[in-house]
């Protein structure tokens, strides 16, 4: 089994690949609901725990 390359394409040589940004964008826009998740979560098993 060959082992992968260390140090392989930046981030710059991926991006200049057709259409490489517009999946970046996409991918970037869905994930960005990740991050305010955790408060809204804590807040409703907090409210369950005092029901």
């Amino acid at each position: 089994m060959p082992s992968p390359d260390r140090g392989g394409a930046s981030y710059r040589t991926v991006l200049t690949l057709p259409h490489a940004r517009n999946l970046f964008a996409a991918a970037m826009l869905a994930r960005l609901c990740y991050g305010p998740l955790g408060l809204p979560l804590l807040l409703a098993l907090r409210y369950v725990s005092w029901s």
